[in-house]
């Protein structure tokens, strides 16, 4: 039925036998939504920003479970001053990168989180994530996502030939 503990000179005692393993691997986490490197024009889709998070560097859940994510969200101009800032729950602050601020919500793998500030038209955004594992794991850097919001539609003009005129010759 049970295993009984040994003293440094063999001796069972009455005691239960523990077990743990030993987990020192550091965990990842990615952006899924929005895709990194991308422009989003429908900012409805960012109202939900989400991700999935490992225990391990392969991807894995072999490790301790996933307890945490963090994340920050950076703009490169949405702070006063058209300056490069950090999203605080109400407003864009200029300034150094805050301690990771926002909790996400995990169903591991996934995490997921509600951000409800604008989303400014043209600039670049990065969302920073940080995974914890139950061991107390921290992934070893945070891992950023860039995407930038553009909802300015393109425009097309005609520079040449000018309006109402004839041509002759094709320029190359």
């Amino acid at each position: 039925c049970c295993q009984a503990q040994l003293d440094a000179n063999k001796n069972a005692d009455s005691t239960l036998a523990l077990t743990f393993t030993y987990d020192n691997s550091l965990p990842v986490s990615l952006l899924t939504t929005p895709s990194s490197a991308t422009a989003v024009n429908n900012t409805a889709t960012l109202a939900t920003i989400s991700g999935t998070a490992y225990s391990d560097a392969p991807n894995t859940v072999t490790g301790a479970a996933i307890d945490q994510v963090l994340l920050n969200l950076r703009c490169s101009g949405c702070a006063a001053g058209n300056v490069p800032g950090w999203w605080n729950g109400t407003t864009w602050a200029g300034g150094a990168e805050p301690a990771l601020l926002f909790s996400a919500a995990l169903a591991a793998p996934s995490w997921s989180f509600g951000f409800t500030n604008s989303w400014l038209d043209g600039y670049q955004y990065a969302v920073y994530s940080r995974a914890r594992d139950a061991a107390t794991n921290l992934e070893a850097a945070e891992s950023a996502s860039p995407f930038v919001v553009d909802k300015t539609s393109a425009e097309a003009k005609v520079a040449a030939p000018a309006h109402n005129t004839f041509v002759g010759a094709l320029t190359t």
